[in-house]
């Protein structure tokens, strides 16, 4: 992926300005150039101006933090074809199949649990010392854990390696603040629309990667049938997708370049050099949690983050509900069935992202747009219940695959609430300075109830199965009461997103 001639002519510009603003006696330590001047728009008023005239996306440093997103998906899609299968061979749950789900949720937790203790960190971080060093401990600490977790022999091997990928890794906050500094209210939908085939692209390949190359023994006798492979049976899965990670690393390494400059803090001369230079610098003054504590930080970080919920509800239940029994709630389907239907899951959210998202974006909005998508995860709970219904009492024929066909439609659509409230989130905050520490912010309280979220979907369906709540329908019950609250929620936010906020 190479950068646009507007690409070339903007930093042109920027390094120009540069030199006028030295000749000027601003001091700046120049990593890199910046790739976009600041908005001059004031912000938390409602947009209603005349139209701006779209600004070009820098396409070369977008496509490099693609690369970075692409990896996310890889690392936790890759687990999820076999993790309910090892479990279950590890012995943690003494050979009973209906507690698997309660350990694979735990595990899912624990990385969110540990992330949610390190990512404000790393965004404070990001804001202080920029975003290319945090980005490169981040794939680091992934690439590491997903080695560490191929070789782990026991449940807590994979807990302390889930551990290691929460605590090093911070970029799932980072890289929303590298596209809120890459771009402006004029092209960020199409910069959010590229996210979901990306997310889906890794997905796919993650779910093919980790159904298709998990026990090799099994499944490739001629190639694979040494004692290594035997004793670890997903290691070969998470070599593929460290390497991956890796190669990611060398990317960023060699060739990110920060949006902005970034100066270390000095409590003097900073807002001088920031007064004198606006288009080129951010400072490094400390946010407290106080300054983040306004209404549209509030109540755009609230909505995200009980979507972030409601999705990792449904992320933790899916392959779950694959890999149970017909007898115990599910579809009864191996790990590479699992495989493909993660994958065709991964597709059909990229791809009807990618193809919608910015369309509705502009037809309908934010808001708008952002409801809609909740309201089909409560169609997708109902949905849940009747495939479970039906698979017992017709077994898995045409009508199963049409509502799994509709289940995973729903889960397209449903995503696309990720970039309406991304939106409203990067609007957010008074001043880009503070973007990172509200990214920050939000993905800190997301984590939380992501760390929630799998252990109680799994331990829900596994209490309502052995309990037979509501026929063994309980967690798709609260499932849609959550729905319903975060809905409620949304008519919270404003019909259209705040200005962008300023430099």
């Amino acid at each position: 992926m190479t950068g646009s001639g507007s690409d070339s002519a903007s930093a042109a510009t920027t390094i120009s300005m540069a030199d006028e603003a030295a000749t000027n006696g601003s001091i700046v330590s120049n990593e890199s150039t910046p790739l976009l001047p600041a908005s001059s728009v004031q912000t938390h008023g409602i947009t209603n101006m005349v139209p701006r005239r779209q600004t070009p996306l820098p396409k070369f440093q977008l496509g490099i933090v693609l690369v970075i997103q692409i990896c996310e998906p890889l690392m936790s899609q890759s687990i999820y074809p076999y993790v309910n299968q090892l479990i279950f061979d590890l012995g943690v749950t003494g050979g009973d199949p209906t507690r698997v789900g309660f350990y694979a949720g735990v595990l899912e937790s624990i990385f969110f649990a540990v992330q949610a203790l390190c990512v404000m960190q790393w965004s404070n971080a990001s804001d202080r010392i920029g975003r290319k060093p945090i980005l490169l401990i981040g794939l680091f600490g992934a690439s590491l854990s997903m080695l560490s977790f191929g070789f782990s022999r026991s449940f807590w091997g994979l807990v302390i390696s889930r551990s290691i990928c929460g605590a090093l890794n911070g970029n799932v906050g980072i890289m929303k603040s590298v596209v809120g500094d890459l771009t402006d209210s004029t092209n960020r939908a199409d910069a959010v629309s590229t996210f979901p085939i990306i997310w889906a692209l890794g997905a796919t390949s993650g779910a093919l990667i980790g159904g298709s190359l998990s026990y090799p023994v099994v499944q490739f006798p001629d190639v694979f049938h040494g004692k290594v492979w035997e004793l670890y049976p997903h290691l070969l899965p998470c070599i593929v997708v460290g390497a991956v990670t890796l190669l990611a690393w060398i990317t960023v390494a060699a060739f990110f370049r920060e949006a902005r400059i970034w100066i270390p803090f000095r409590k003097v001369s900073v807002e001088r050099e920031r007064e004198s230079l606006p288009q080129l610098v951010s400072s490094s003054e400390e946010v407290t949690l106080k300054d983040l504590l306004t209404f549209p930080i509030l109540i755009s970080g609230g909505n995200y983050v009980v979507f972030a919920l409601l999705d990792i509800f449904n992320l933790a239940l899916l392959p779950l509900f694959c890999y149970s029994g017909v007898e115990d709630g599910g579809l009864g389907l191996p790990p590479n069935s699992i495989g493909k239907v993660m994958a065709v899951y991964g597709i059909s959210i990229g791809l009807f992202t990618f193809f919608f998202f910015s369309r509705l974006v502009r037809a309908i909005g934010e808001r708008t747009l952002f409801l809609v998508s909740i309201g089909m995860f409560a169609i997708l709970f109902i949905l849940y219940a009747i495939t479970s219904i039906v698979v017992r009492k017709l077994g898995f024929g045409i009508v199963v695959y049409v509502l799994l066909g509709a289940m995973l439609l729903a889960m397209a659509i449903a995503d696309m609430a990720f970039g309406s409230i991304f939106m409203f989130v990067t609007a957010s905050p008074p001043n880009k300075r503070m973007l990172g520490a509200t990214f920050g912010l939000s993905v800190t309280a997301a984590s939380i109830f992501r760390a929630i979220g799998p252990a109680t979907a799994t331990s829900l369906f596994s209490l309502s199965l052995t309990h037979n709540i509501l026929g063994g329908h309980l967690v798709y019950a609260i499932g849609f009461i959550l729905s319903l609250l975060n809905f409620g929620l949304g008519l919270q936010l404003p019909a259209k997103v705040w200005d962008e906020p300023s430099d």
